[in-house]
């Protein structure tokens, strides 16, 4: 077979165009996906000073690390706001608190939201039922609840907090000492990369 000097030279420029289109091609398939979306882990904490009183009669000092109601007056409420990127999921919710007094008991410490609509009211997340009891003397403890109901954060349906109250016992007007109070808590969320 007699070949031209035109077919000798133009036949391997062909072959070698057609072999970087196709190497280009192969590339292209091996290339890498982007990176899936992760998940991280963060946690959200309010420390003992930073819970205020819902009701302006509940009067209230600091000592040390903990918050600690002073008197009777008032309902004894106590919050503090918490900001929970939105979409996050709740998985853990602790709060550390101090009773050392038979007289004393802290109720109801745990994670709420408040619906924003016309309708609506303020339901627990986590820690529904933590009391320490009036005639018990646990000391300081972390309490921690996982079973959580309405884990995805929803910014735009409810407004999120932690709350706790503290009771005084029948009698028991006037107490200013370091026996108990709210220390603090945290809130556990995972979130993915693509909500924050």
């Amino acid at each position: 077979m007699h070949l031209s000097i035109i077919g000798r030279l133009v036949r391997p420029a062909i072959l070698l165009a057609a072999g970087v289109l196709l190497g280009q091609g192969a590339l292209a398939i091996a290339a890498p996906s982007a990176p899936a979306a992760t998940t991280q882990t963060r946690i959200a904490s309010c420390a003992g000073y930073n819970f205020h009183p819902i009701n302006s009669s509940t009067t209230f000092i600091w000592t040390g690390r903990q918050l600690i109601r002073t008197t009777d007056d008032g309902d004894g409420w106590f919050m503090c706001h918490l900001d929970l990127p939105h979409r996050a999921v709740v998985t853990k919710v602790r709060f550390t608190v101090k009773d050392q007094n038979d007289r004393i008991s802290l109720d109801y410490c745990g994670l709420v939201r408040t619906s924003l609509g016309t309708t609506g009211e303020t339901t627990v997340v986590g820690l529904p039922i933590l009391s320490t009891g009036l005639s018990g003397q646990p000391g300081t403890r972390r309490y921690t609840d996982s079973s959580i109901a309405g884990a995805t954060v929803d910014n735009g349906a409810f407004a999120y907090s932690l709350q706790c109250r503290m009771v005084l016992g029948a009698g028991l007007h006037n107490i200013a000492n370091a026996s108990f109070g709210i220390i603090g808590a945290d809130v556990t969320y995972r979130i993915s990369a693509a909500n924050g």
